[in-house]
C-alpha cells in the first residue's frame, strides 16, 4: 500500500463535515439525492466500532476518502458478512485508492471472521459498479425500483464477494 492508505485512521466527530461533503459529492452522480445530512454521519461515527469501523484517509491535514464496514442485515446468522462503503472525493478519484481501501476493509474483514462483503449500488451508478467489478465483486441481485427519490426511481444493485482468497492471503 502507498502511503496515503497507511493514513487511513478511525473517523472522529470532526470528521463528520467532512464525511458529508465527500458524501454530497458523490450522489452528484445519480439521479437519486438522498436525504443524508450531518447528523445522519455524526450517527455513523457514534456507531462505528472494531467490528464496523468508520475510516477516513487524509492527505495534508484534509479528508480526502472515507470508508466503512456495517453490519448485513441485523441476524446473527449473517454476522459473517459486511457491508462496504467507500467514497473518494473527485479529484483523488482513479488514482487506486479505492481499492486499496477495498484492501484494508477486506483484511480487517477477515481478521474479524467475516466471510463475504456486500455492497448496494445505484443501477445508474457506472463508475461504482464498473470499480467493484473490477475489484472481485460479482453481481448477486437487484432489486427493481426500489430507491425512489425526488421523482427518480432506480435499482438497487447487490454485488458481493466470498473473502476465501483473502483469507489465504493472509495466514
Amino acid at each position: 500500500m502507498n502511503d496515503l492508505a497507511k493514513t487511513a485512521r478511525p473517523a472522529t466527530l470532526d470528521d463528520a463535515p467532512s464525511i458529508l461533503s465527500i458524501f454530497l459529492e458523490s450522489v452528484k452522480q445519480t439521479d437519486v439525492k438522498g436525504g443524508i445530512n450531518l447528523l445522519s454521519v455524526i450517527d455513523w461515527i457514534d456507531n462505528a466500532s472494531d467490528q464496523y469501523p468508520l475510516w477516513v484517509l487524509e492527505k495534508d491535514d484534509s479528508v480526502i476518502a472515507w470508508c466503512g464496514l456495517e453490519a448485513f442485515y441485523g441476524l446473527p446468522e449473517l454476522g459473517g458478512v459486511a457491508e462496504v462503503a467507500i467514497y473518494i472525493t473527485a479529484r483523488y478519484q482513479r488514482q487506486g485508492l479505492g481499492a486499496e481501501l477495498l484492501t484494508l476493509m477486506e483484511r480487517h474483514g477477515v481478521d474479524h471472521n467475516r466471510h463475504s462483503l456486500v455492497a448496494y449500488i445505484l443501477s445508474d451508478n457506472h463508475s461504482s459498479l464498473q470499480f467493484f467489478l473490477r475489484n472481485s465483486f460479482i453481481e448477486w441481485g437487484t432489486l427493481p425500483s426500489v430507491v425512489r427519490s425526488g421523482g427518480a426511481v432506480s435499482d438497487l444493485k447487490l454485488l458481493g464477494r466470498q473473502l476465501d482468497d483473502v483469507s489465504s492471503e493472509t495466514k
